[in-house]
């Protein structure tokens, strides 16, 4: 993606519009797909950052320009909302687990409304494409979820590929799920209200565990 002289103007005048105008993304969509002021401020920002087009780069620095869009989300007006608590854990994986930064198993964050002890327990599979996105990169969704629906999140830090290979991010994800209906009430859950999806990837692995619970009867 290259950076031409008008970019850094046009990033200002957006970024401007947006502050001091409140202006807000437009829905439905604008006709002919112009888009909206906070999208295409991303997407200035993104040239600024001089990020390179995904199937350009390796995985990655794909996986580090996701993060910066995240970064740049935040700072030009992304709405991150305020839940009532958020932790850390690690939820034993698949065949004895793997290393994850949380120990042995995999990844996961937990996002509360408030404190009471029997929410509705939603499982998320973030999206990527199976390559890039992690808890950080859902953390926006997460927190909406939690808040807006009411419910508890469990966010999935599957793990992604080419480093692991398929069926890796299945795998992790059925076992996650398997491991949300068990513990849904220590996680402040309802075992009998738990609720499995995601976006892009996520959904598709949300596909495949329903696939795979089908087959097996249960």
């Amino acid at each position: 993606m290259k950076t031409d002289l008008f970019t850094y103007p046009r990033c200002i005048i957006l970024f401007l519009r947006i502050k001091l105008l409140n202006l807000t993304s437009r829905f439905p969509p604008l006709p002919g797909g112009v888009l909206d002021e906070q999208t295409a401020l991303l997407r200035r920002g993104q040239e600024v950052l001089g990020e390179i087009p995904l199937d350009q780069v390796t995985p990655a620095q794909a996986r580090l320009n996701f993060n910066k869009s995240f970064s740049l989300l935040k700072s030009i007006g992304g709405i991150f909302e305020k839940v009532d608590s958020i932790r850390e854990l690690s939820i034993p994986g698949p065949a004895g687990g793997f290393r994850s930064r949380t120990g042995t198993g995999t990844a996961a964050r937990v996002y509360k409304p408030g404190k009471g002890t029997a929410y509705p327990l939603f499982v998320y599979l973030h999206g990527g494409g199976w390559v890039i996105g992690g808890l950080d990169s859902a953390d926006n969704i997460a927190r909406f979820l939690c808040k807006h629906v009411n419910c508890v999140v469990l966010s999935v830090d599957y793990r992604l590929a080419p480093e692991h290979a398929f069926p890796a991010a299945v795998e992790d994800s059925f076992a996650a799920v398997q491991w949300a209906v068990e513990y849904a009430s220590e996680l402040g859950g309802d075992p009998r209200r738990v609720l499995v999806g995601g976006d892009s990837a996520g959904v598709n692995l949300v596909g495949s565990q329903i696939a795979r619970v089908n087959q097996s009867g249960n």
